[in-house]
């Protein structure tokens, strides 16, 4: 069973991870639109919310939140964890961030029988993503170091002294504490 933190749409309501046509008045989006992408940010939330909790917390420490997260009541250092993880209240979550940009990349192409194209509508100019999901990735970037500095620093409690998080000497342990460029240079 994977760990469910509450990120949902309402995460994805506001820059840079907003991803337009969720709200529920639907504000000139067809419902049947709507849905359409809430099925895909649902998709894309069970696909990539676990793949950045694994490249954040390494696979014994997901293990364990994710068992930790089953007891009942849970304890302390898991509700702590998942608080550190997302905010409620803001509605903002590096896992939002991690999760646009892959969807964004997901989303560019249409797939068909004979292949795949750029999306194109009439009496529209494509514009490239890539600046979206920089700024997205970007934006998350101290959020995850912040994450990370915090697990450090409560080491006894999480037993993270064996996984390879950033350190002064060494910022290049995981791709999520790394900046992006639209270049990719």
């Amino acid at each position: 069973m994977a760990i469910d933190l509450g990120i949902n749409q309402d995460y994805f309501a506001n820059p840079p991870v907003q991803v337009t046509g969720l709200d529920e008045m639907g504000v000139g989006v067809p419902a049947d639109v709507r849905n359409g992408n809430l099925t895909k940010l649902t998709y894309a939330i069970n696909i990539y919310q676990p793949q950045y909790l694994k490249e954040l917390l390494g696979s014994d420490l997901y293990d364990a939140f994710e068992a930790g997260l089953q007891e009942n009541p849970v304890p302390a250092k898991w509700t702590a964890l998942s608080d550190k993880l997302r905010d409620d209240t803001t509605k903002i979550s590096p896992i939002a961030n991690y999760i646009f940009f892959n969807a964004l990349r997901d989303w560019r192409h249409v797939y068909s029988g004979i292949g795949a194209s750029d999306n194109k509508a009439d009496n529209s100019n494509p514009v490239s993503v890539t600046p979206l999901q920089v700024n997205a990735w970007n934006v998350g970037v101290p959020l995850s170091v912040a994450i990370a500095e915090w697990l450090i620093a409560n080491s006894e409690t999480y037993e993270v002294d064996d996984i390879c998080y950033p350190t002064a000497l060494e910022w290049d342990a995981s791709e999520i504490f790394e900046y992006k460029n639209r270049f990719d240079i």
